[in-house]
């Protein structure tokens, strides 16, 4: 029997069901999470400087889960037999950019994140620089992966199927050799380089962040507990540090249920001398609770942002790795596995989409007042 690439292609097509089903289900959760997150923040929500970057980050994670998962779904139908070279090239094109795009956004959040809370005194990003800076990083995002369009399409790769010489089609680096491999080799060197770097530039901008608002949280600590002894003991109402411990541009951020309240109110009512004791310490615990609240909320967001770093970086080394492991032979990389060896590096290969997925799960987790919002918008849902 002569078999041919299309033969190995079904086969191929055959073990990956599993891996098609579950980038189906990424789509569907990818969707609906990042509108729900896009409606939340602009139409349900006060726009704050802590969620200023939200609602562009869904848009572009919207952009990235439609891009990568479902060339993601056409590559496993065609993966040993790409026909659709031009489908290959924009899709591997769209992908990059939006993921690119997506990358520096993270990078802007963390930058942003990193001049707010270690350099209050620096220059800040401002609404018009922070338009500025997307319509830059944006641009680059779609430049940088131009080349793509044609260092990428469909090339035969010659394979043994079952002991015959076939020629496999796949969507792969075109140029297998000369000049124009060192060039296309040079080229997704440097692509590799930059989301690396971006990775490094990002987690350096914010370990700091995240090391600063854990000494401050665990010093608004110690002063609450230091002020409640103080109290319990004299019944007098001690000056209440916590308000001294961090800088005055540093404690108006949004509070824990979006009150809005700012944080020098509640200082100078916890400094106010003309009522009884009993009143005073009353008002002292009461302030002391809404600090409280307000700097564990600031702390919240810090801590969900360094999440969806984490998530980001985790996300992406596995399919940067798998990107370049193939090398000059990516035939028999793929195609000498078995169907769960296969389908274990194809979720690798995609794991960058899940980058672009659980962002909603994490605003849910930290962000209280979008857990609100979106219980509220399912129980609308499933009363109607």
């Amino acid at each position: 029997m002569n078999y041919t690439a299309a033969d190995l292609n079904q086969e191929i097509s055959h073990y990956l069901y599993f891996n098609t089903g579950l980038l189906s289900f990424y789509l569907f959760l990818g969707l609906t999470g990042n509108i729900s997150v896009l409606y939340i923040y602009t139409c349900k929500m006060k726009k704050t400087e802590e969620r200023y970057f939200i609602p562009i980050l869904a848009v572009a994670d919207i952009l990235a889960c439609l891009a990568g998962i479902i060339l993601g779904i056409v590559s496993n139908f065609y993966r040993a037999n790409y026909v659709l070279d031009t489908f290959c090239k924009v899709g591997y094109f769209f992908t990059w950019a939006t993921t690119s795009a997506s990358g520096f956004m993270i990078l802007l959040i963390a930058l942003n994140r990193h001049l707010i809370i270690c350099r209050p005194t620096s220059p800040q990003l401002t609404s018009d620089r922070k338009r500025r800076a997307l319509i830059v990083m944006i641009s680059i995002a779609v430049l940088i992966s131009g080349p793509m369009l044609y260092f990428l399409g469909s090339r035969d790769v010659p394979f043994t199927y079952k002991g015959q010489a076939i020629n496999a089609t796949l969507c792969t680096f075109r140029f297998a050799s000369g000049i124009m491999n060192q060039l296309q080799n040079t080229y997704f060197a440097l692509q590799i380089c930059l989301a690396i770097l971006n990775m490094v530039v990002t987690c350096g901008l914010y370990i700091p962040v995240g090391l600063t608002i854990y000494r401050r949280f665990k010093l608004i600590q110690q002063n609450m507990r230091f002020s409640v002894a103080a109290s319990s003991e004299s019944g007098r109402v001690p000056k209440p540090q916590v308000c001294d411990a961090v800088p005055r541009n540093e404690l108006s951020v949004i509070s824990y249920n979006s009150a809005v309240m700012s944080e020098n109110a509640a200082c100078s009512q916890a400094d106010a001398e003309k009522q009884s004791p009993v009143s005073k310490l009353k008002l002292s615990s009461l302030n002391r609770r809404k600090i409280y609240k307000r700097k564990r909320a600031r702390y919240n967001f810090t801590l969900m942002f360094a999440t969806i770093i984490l998530v980001y970086v985790l996300a992406y080394l596995p399919t940067l790795i798998l990107f370049m492991l193939p090398g000059s032979d990516p035939a028999n990389f793929w195609f000498n596995r078995s169907g769960a060896e296969l389908n274990v590096l194809v979720f690798l290969q995609r794991a960058f989409v899940l980058n672009n997925i659980v962002n909603p799960f994490i605003y849910t987790y930290f962000d209280l007042s979008f857990r609100n919002e979106l219980l509220q918008l399912l129980c609308c849902f499933r009363s109607n």
